[in-house]
């Protein structure tokens, strides 16, 4: 028994204390959460929780259907949510005062600043694309080409898709014009 415990004290002296990835990386920071996973590029960008903020947050939505929100000054998540139960691609749009998020079926808005759930929405199809026209208004974009207008949690009006053919692939919002692009 006394053997064991030199021979391992031994080789426990021998590993290295501290070892980085790679050297470059040593004392550097990284912006990667094990807690969250990875960004998805697209739905994820800078916002002022409030009006009357002076600094901005980061959102952003994860492959593994995390929506979170880190304060870039240290990195530290101020709030998340698990928004699937499993890994699926997803979006997310910043509204005054909000965080609107849609994954598989389900578009929530969430407050910016403590990250309380504002309002849900659970569709038939998938969402395929989310805009925010302003305020708490969306436009989605589900899977079957259907476009829906929603406002705090509400469905105002649907549009159909003109034809099963022409798959819609996003949406776009400027000027007060509602532009259906398809393939």
């Amino acid at each position: 028994m006394r053997l064991f415990s030199r021979v391992f004290s031994g080789v426990l002296l021998l590993l290295p204390a501290v070892s980085a990835v790679y050297k470059d990386e040593a004392y550097q920071n990284d912006w990667h959460h094990e807690l969250i996973g990875a960004s998805i590029p697209s739905s994820t960008f800078f916002h002022r929780p409030s009006l009357d903020a002076k600094a901005s947050l980061i959102y952003t939505l994860t492959s593994r259907s995390i929506l979170a929100a880190i304060n870039p000054r240290d990195g530290s998540i101020v709030w998340r949510h698990l928004l699937g139960d499993k890994a699926s691609s997803g979006v997310a749009r910043k509204a005054e005062g909000a965080v609107i998020a849609a994954v598989d079926r389900d578009v929530k808005a969430f407050g910016a600043v403590d990250g309380k759930l504002i309002w849900e929405t659970t569709f038939v199809n998938k969402v395929k694309d989310l805009q925010v026209i302003g305020g708490g208004v969306g436009i989605v974009l589900l899977e079957n080409g259907s476009v829906v207008k929603v406002s705090g949690g509400k469905i105002i009006w649907e549009s159909p898709a003109a034809d099963r053919y022409a798959l819609l692939l996003w949406i776009t919002w400027p000027f007060y014009n509602m532009f259906r692009i398809s393939d």
